[in-house]
């Protein structure tokens, strides 16, 4: 299934492999004369571009198995004397996590 977008680009230009991006910045608009092809790499340079990036941390980020107490609790085991790899265990991530959770590479703002 195709976005709107897109069989309007195909209708206009015939079909391309590429990404179909907006000059509007309008995701629903379906103008031909507002789109063109490109890369993911040029879809994602004007995104940024545009400061359309979402930049979601800790527990706002969907994807977060952890809560900001349980990175609290991480930093304390392992200042205890826990190794990494009981702790990764215990909360079901991988001891590489834990280690930048440790050093502060990751939940930098916990």
């Amino acid at each position: 299934m195709s976005k709107a977008h897109r069989v309007a680009y195909v209708i206009i230009n015939g079909d391309t492999r590429l990404n179909v991006l907006h000059t509007c910045d309008n995701p629903l608009c379906c103008n031909p004369k507002h789109l063109y092809a490109g890369t993911q790499d040029d879809n994602i340079r004007d995104r940024e571009i545009c400061n359309r990036t979402a930049r979601l941390y800790g527990e706002e980020n969907k994807r977060a198995k952890l809560t900001e107490s349980d990175v609290s609790r991480i930093r304390a085991l392992y200042s205890e004397g826990w190794f990494q790899r009981e702790i990764a265990e215990e909360y079901g991530i991988h001891q590489t996590h834990v280690s930048r959770i440790c050093r502060k590479e990751n939940w930098k703002h916990t």
